[in-house]
C-alpha cells in the first residue's frame, strides 16, 4: 500500500481528526500549537487531496472493496499491485489479503476466502506518513504510541518517548 504524501502538520491534524472528527479548529490549534487559519487551510487541503472524504473522516480505502484472503506458499505468484496485506504464518505459508481482480490470474493457492469486512485498527499507521511528536522525524516502522492528557502521541524511538514525557512532566510542574 502506497503512503500518502502529506506534510508533518497535515499528519498531526489528520491523526487528531481520526481520533475525534468533531473536535473544533480551536481545540486542534491548542493541541498542535498551529494557528486556526493554518488548521483551516490544512483541512481544506486534505479535502481537496481526497484524503478526507467527509466530515466524519473517511480515509480513502477504495482498494479495500471486494477482497479475498488467500493462503499461498510463494508470494511471487501474486502481482504486487493487488496485495493489500501480507501475514507470514508459522507453517511458512502466507495469508494474503488482495483485491478480487486476482481471480483473473491462474494462481495456485492452498485456500481462498471471500472477505466480508476488513477492520483496520492500525490503518493510519500503514497509509499515512507518521512523524515523531518529539523530533519531527518520519516514522518508517510501527510508532511508539502513548497517551498524555487523553491525547495520543507518537515517538520514533524510546529516547524520544522518554524526552517527550519528560517535557510533559516539566510543563505540569511549571
Amino acid at each position: 500500500m502506497e503512503k500518502l504524501n502529506i506534510t508533518p502538520n497535515e499528519s498531526k491534524v489528520l491523526r487528531i481528526l481520526n481520533e475525534d472528527s468533531r473536535i473544533s479548529i480551536n481545540e486542534i490549534s491548542e493541541i498542535t500549537g498551529l494557528n486556526r487559519n493554518t488548521i483551516r487551510k490544512i483541512i481544506i487541503d486534505l479535502k481537496k487531496k481526497g484524503i478526507i472524504k467527509k466530515f466524519t473522516i473517511e480515509l480513502d480505502q477504495s482498494n479495500q472493496g471486494n477482497t479475498l484472503l488467500l493462503e499461498v506458499q510463494d508470494l511471487s505468484v501474486i502481482p504486487e499491485e493487488y496485495i493489500l496485506e501480507i501475514m507470514k504464518l508459522a507453517n511458512g505459508n502466507y495469508m494474503v489479503l488482495c483485491s478480487q481482480e486476482i481471480l483473473n490470474y491462474d494462481i495456485k493457492y492452498r485456500s481462498l476466502n471471500i472477505v466480508k469486512e476488513v477492520f483496520h485498527k492500525n490503518f493510519i499507521f500503514n497509509s499515512v506518513k507518521i512523524y515523531c511528536d518529539y523530533c519531527g522525524k518520519e516514522i518508517k516502522d510501527t510508532p511508539i504510541v502513548f497517551t498524555h492528557n487523553n491525547r495520543v502521541y507518537y515517538a520514533c524511538c524510546h529516547n524520544c518517548e522518554r524526552d517527550l514525557q519528560r517535557r510533559f512532566r516539566n510543563m505540569e510542574y511549571a
